[in-house]
């Protein structure tokens, strides 16, 4: 035993010693995660939000993954990011959050991915110098009591915290509303057995084809559906289809008379009713039944979209607004559909309603013609009650040529709808004008690259990286913007923050006639200067309004129409709801241009301009901590210069600079560990004045020396 620590003590046990620690520490680390990120947005940590949903947790939620192994890059760096991730999730969460990695080469385990919902995808890979393809699974199913969401195509690592988060707190709330629910959602299927004559393929199997997706629903729900099967009388049939706007069919019999029928499938809870896609369509073949396989996933939609109600964002129309329908590139549809997992866009016209009581927020979205002073007036004192208003201006109404004309031009004529006198006496101010930038977006051709200045392209170093909505942004698109000019100053009950501007070679120029880069001469460098593209304003404001607008007889009469009386003689009251100013603080969003809601910008909600308008959106209703998680990893790191010798010198460096720093290093511990040895050697012995070079040749020849000594002895 004194041998064995005496042999622990000397020298000769350092290398068995390290051995040891090192597989102690791996066997440590196995069950312990410890990571620092020093990234700076944070890439590789979770976000708060993140940490608050899972370390809350209730009841078991597991995460399976399904995940192909060994894939080629860039994929490979997606699977570690997201066993990565998970293993975040793990450590921040409480004893209710599990993880599974499936084996994908295991057949069983692919037939468990179908049965989730996850499918393979094809993904490109090159092996051999060979560009080739392969079908991989890339998903994940994440499970919380009954409740299921699934995550598939997880081909790149941009915004996946978001995606997971977003959908363990859907499955949270949904799985505690529908526990709280009273009376259970009733499944309504509306059918005419009489049209089963018509030969309708599918359509005897319509009954049970819904009693097999609403069991399977309704099993993942706590048993809170109920079904039932309507054969609604034909006096009736004409009601439902207005309320529920299922399908009416009709038809001709032989003696002539006329005769409906009805299929539909309804949701509904309450008041709120969802419709079913289930219909009769036509085909060369003849008529089919058209929504049965896919029942299941449309009930289950169509559940969660009734029982969680989004918030309601008010969208002003008639004015020539941007329309929220259509699939042209001139509407607000892709906006709509880029929030519409959390917020539902709820039309109104001034003209006709006042701004609902609930609703918090109003977009105003491209308006081309003037509002009245009534209707300004509901904007301004929705403002001075804390509401928030998001503003899209455009500066100039795009007015086409007739095709019938040859080389004509469109044209650019001056909108005034009122709104820039109310954002003057908030404290900003818009100018007529296009702002143009030699920072913008190129567009290429065969033979050349053509600046698109009116374009400007905002990079990481043109947004504010303090405020939530562009943290983490940068290669920002703006099409068409009009100038902002932010004219109050900050104080205590006020903040303005200037969320995006151009570069330093930036001008504005209110002579539009035609946007071609042949025709636009950028002016001297003196004469540009960066310009904000969007803002924020919050905090309190004045009143655009002195007093409540005078009404007109017109709106006298319909006054009294409506049943409204006023008082008359010596002891008439008078009363006046006018606010002066905000009695709780307001937030103002302004960006001189519509195009930010339309498909030309926002067609991928992936892209960076796309993750800003959720942003904005976001924090404009209260949700400001979604939005950093939001936009991790999507900002480039670009050299802000593009050419000339630094450019040159980065080139160079990103190529050998690396190599040649490790031989810096090699040489200057080389030489530190020669200048240790020489000290060593010093201190004990002052006279040995020779170099290392000198002792290393000696004790060389002195080993040959001995070497052949031996031999010789040997031989002996």
């Amino acid at each position: 035993m004194k041998n064995f620590i005496k042999w622990l003590k000397s020298p000769k046990s350092d290398f068995f010693l390290f051995v040891i620690v090192i597989i102690l520490l791996n066997l440590v680390g196995q069950n312990a995660f410890f990571r620092i990120d020093l990234t700076e947005t944070k890439s590789y940590s979770l976000s708060e939000v993140s940490r608050r949903t899972v370390s809350t947790l209730d009841k078991p939620l597991a995460a399976k993954i399904f995940f192909t192994s060994n894939l080629n890059a860039p994929y490979n760096t997606v699977e570690q990011y997201l066993k990565d991730l998970l293993t975040e999730y793990k450590g921040a969460s409480n004893k209710y959050f599990s993880c599974e990695f499936f084996d994908m080469e295991n057949p069983e385990n692919q037939s468990l991915a179908r049965e989730y919902g996850i499918n393979q995808v094809q993904i490109q890979e090159v092996n051999d110098n060979e560009i080739g393809f392969k079908a991989a699974y890339m998903g994940a199913a994440f499970i919380y009591g009954d409740s299921i969401e699934i995550i598939d195509g997880i081909t790149y690592t941009d915004g996946l915290e978001y995606k997971i988060t977003t959908a363990i707190s859907s499955m949270i709330t949904t799985a505690d509303i529908i526990s709280s629910l009273k009376d259970p959602v009733e499944l309504t299927l509306y059918i005419t057995p009489a049209l089963n004559k018509f030969n309708i393929n599918g359509f005897d199997s319509i009954e049970q084809s819904v009693m097999n997706a609403y069991s399977a629903v309704n099993s993942k729900n706590q048993d809170k559906i109920s079904f039932r099967r309507v054969e609604p009388a034909e006096e009736e049939m004409s009601s439902l289809v207005k309320k529920y706007g299922i399908q009416s069919i009709a038809w001709t019999e032989k003696n002539g008379s006329q005769k409906h029928g009805v299929i539909g499938l309804v949701l509904e809870n309450g008041s709120s009713f969802r419709q079913i896609p289930l219909q009769m369509g036509q085909s060369l073949f003849g008529y089919s039944m058209i929504g049965l396989d896919s029942l299941e996933e449309n009930i289950t939609d169509n559940l969660k979209s009734l029982i969680t109600k989004s918030l309601e964002i008010g969208y002003l129309t008639g004015h020539g607004e941007r329309d929220l329908a259509g699939n042209d590139y001139e509407t607000a549809a892709t906006f709509q559909s880029l929030t519409e997992d959390t917020y539902s866009l709820r039309t109104i016209e001034l003209s006709e309603e006042s701004i609902p009581a609930g609703i918090s927020t109003i977009i105003i979205n491209g308006p081309k013609t003037a509002y009245t002073e009534e209707e300004l007036y509901q904007i301004d004192q929705f403002l001075m009650k804390g509401g928030n208003i998001m503003f899209f201006l455009d500066p100039y109404e795009v007015v086409e040529a007739d095709n019938n004309y040859f080389m004509s031009m469109p044209q650019y004529t001056p909108i005034d709808t009122g709104l820039e006198g109310l954002l003057e006496k908030y404290g900003v101010n818009l100018d007529k004008a296009y702002v143009f930038d030699m920072q913008c977006y190129d567009y290429y051709t065969d033979s050349e690259k053509l600046p698109m200045y009116w374009v400007p392209l905002v990079r990481d170093t043109g947004v504010d990286k303090t405020h939530p909505a562009t943290k983490n942004l940068g290669n920002l698109l703006f099409l068409q913007n009009g100038p902002i000019t932010v004219t109050r100053e900050n104080s205590d009950d006020f903040t303005s923050t200037v969320l995006a501007h151009t570069s330093e070679k930036a001008w504005t120029s209110s002579d539009i006639y035609v946007l071609n880069p042949s025709y636009i001469n950028p002016p001297d460098e003196s004469e540009m200067a960066k310009t904000p593209l969007a803002v924020i304003l919050e905090g309190s404001f004045e009143s655009a309004f002195d007093a409540a607008p005078e009404k007109t007889e017109s709106e006298e009469e319909s006054s009294q129409d409506s049943g409204e009386t006023t008082a008359e003689g010596a002891d008439a009251l008078s009363t006046s709801n006018h606010l002066s100013s905000s009695i709780q603080a307001g937030k103002i969003f302004v960006c001189a241009s519509s195009y930010l809601t339309t498909p030309q910008l926002i067609s991928d909600p992936t892209q960076p301009i796309a993750i800003f308008m959720r942003n904005v959106t976001d924090y404009m209703n209260g949700a400001e901590e979604l939005c950093p998680m939001r936009s991790k990893g999507v900002s480039s790191r670009t050299l802000t210069s593009v050419k000339g010798p630094l450019v040159t010198f980065m080139q160079i460096f990103n190529q050998y600079g690396l190599a040649v720093i490790i031989v810096l290093i090699s040489v200057l511990i080389w030489r530190l560990r020669v200048a240790r040895r020489r000290q060593i050697r010093l201190t004990y012995n002052a006279d040995d004045t020779r170099d290392d070079d000198n002792i290393r040749i000696a004790e060389k020849n002195m080993k040959k020396a001995s070497g052949k000594e031996n031999k010789e002895g040997d031989a002996d």
